[in-house]
């Protein structure tokens, strides 16, 4: 599977905070950033998802 493919099949993606760091030296970036770090940066995520499923 390509990168190509991934991005098609992936179009929207997620970094959690701690990826800031490292936005500078990636050549594909993630979509979205949380503001918050490692695994609360995942609950954030998980989080909006979530509340957005029940609208």
């Amino acid at each position: 599977m390509t990168f190509k493919t991934l991005k098609v099949c992936f179009p929207l993606s997620v970094g959690v905070a701690n990826i800031a760091e490292h936005l500078s030296i990636m050549r594909h970036r993630p979509r979205y950033q949380t503001t918050q770090p490692g695994g609360l940066g995942f609950a954030e995520m998980a989080s909006f998802v979530l509340s957005a499923r029940r609208v």
